[in-house]
């Protein structure tokens, strides 16, 4: 089970465009685990009405769980979203650093910029 991510991205210098990306760690369960528990305490609802015989009252507790469901993946969709953001941030600092260290990746691999040939 994906859960919502919490990082503290640490940048090289603080970066001007970008907002602080710092996340706490969430209090209490996660979110799509919340939501999962409330679905199926909805559909334990709606058995116990269609087995009274209150098909009315069935519908409403089917559609709380359907909604439940969907807050569920949501919720997965952006732990997702936010996993992809945080690495191509940190992938975009170290990249930084080592442009600033006078570094490049050439076909051959890591080289000094600095370095001349033949004198």
């Amino acid at each position: 089970m994906l859960s919502l991510p919490y990082t503290k991205l640490i940048l090289p210098y603080p970066h001007p465009n970008l907002p602080c990306l710092t996340l706490t760690p969430p209090l209490g369960p996660s979110p799509q685990i919340k939501c999962e528990k409330e679905e199926k305490a909805e559909k334990l609802r709606v058995k116990k009405a269609i087995e009274k015989g209150n098909m009315e009252g069935a519908k409403i507790y089917a559609q709380n769980a359907i909604r439940k469901k969907n807050e569920q993946l949501n919720y997965m969709k952006l732990a997702s979203r936010l996993d992809a953001t945080v690495s191509r941030l940190e992938t975009q600092a170290k990249m930084q650093m080592v442009s600033s260290a006078g570094l490049t990746v050439g076909a051959l691999g890591w080289r000094c910029l600095s370095y001349t040939e033949g004198g």
